[in-house]
């Protein structure tokens, strides 16, 4: 069976998981939905055999899984990120379900990488872990009782874009880009820059403030810049951090308002 080639840009990422025999099952559903990027974040076991268990004949795709340290390594090389869970979000941020969201979804493997990303089995993603997400999805379920396993939430999310790859070409509803999407290490770098400039002109005072900056991600990330783009504003925070330095304002966040 032909696959589209944006099938290859599309991984899934697995932040925390518990129990290898999951994880075997979640890359047993990927197969089955044609997709073999399976990436984990900080697994609690890490067994290949009891992952091939759950997912026979996947030798091959079971050496090709990439082990991270962090969930920004894991993202590095991403475009564009959906977070699975099913926590209603706040106002603001989008929230989509799987079938209506798969075409939309296939268009932005086609311009970059796109990550799926789930969340521990027993507790889902964290809201650090959710707040680095361009976009969320939600899986309708009966709400008396909504629970789905990892790899049910991974089997139905995939066979959504599986059944949409097969209703023919995707159109893109933008222009060719002439520039490549910013990837999310990219992305990183200029809201370090954003936050540092930010403490430095006293913007953000405490951190309660920080909410700011979680909005800020959303705005950028409906804007969907490029390089180019993540650049030019790289340079403008740049520049206003090296102001600051000269009129001898450390920019960044003060030492009593670092993280625990």
């Amino acid at each position: 069976m032909q696959f589209p080639s944006c099938f290859s840009n599309i991984l899934i990422v697995l932040y925390q998981p518990k129990d290898p025999i999951n994880i075997g099952t979640t890359l047993r559903a990927m197969k089955n939905m044609g997709l073999h990027q399976l990436r984990l974040v900080e697994p609690a076991a890490d067994d290949p055999w009891r992952i091939g268990i759950a997912a026979p004949r996947s030798e091959e795709e079971i050496r090709a899984i990439q082990r991270c340290a962090s969930l920004s390594d894991a993202l590095n090389d991403v475009q564009y990120t959906v977070g699975l869970t099913a926590r209603s979000r706040k106002a603001g941020y989008t929230v989509l379900q799987p079938r209506s969201a798969a075409k939309q979804l296939l268009v932005k493997a086609a311009e970059g990488k796109l990550a799926l990303l789930f969340g521990r089995e027993d507790s889902g993603l964290p809201n650090s872990a959710l707040t680095q997400c361009d976009a969320y999805i939600t899986i309708p379920a009966n709400p008396e009782y909504c629970s789905l396993n990892l790899a049910q939430a991974v089997l139905l999310t995939t066979y959504e874009l599986f059944l949409a790859a097969q209703d023919g070409p995707l159109v893109s509803p933008r222009a060719k880009r002439s520039c490549p999407l910013a990837n999310h290490a990219q992305l990183d770098g200029m809201y370090t820059q954003i936050e540092d400039s930010l403490w430095g002109i006293e913007f953000i005072k405490t951190q309660t403030g920080r909410g700011i900056l979680r909005t800020l991600r959303h705005i950028f990330s409906r804007a969907e810049l490029d390089e180019r783009e993540v650049r030019m504003i790289r340079g403008i925070f740049h520049e206003i951090i090296k102001f600051l330095k000269r009129k001898g304002v450390e920019p960044g966040r003060p030492p009593q308002q670092n993280d625990s």
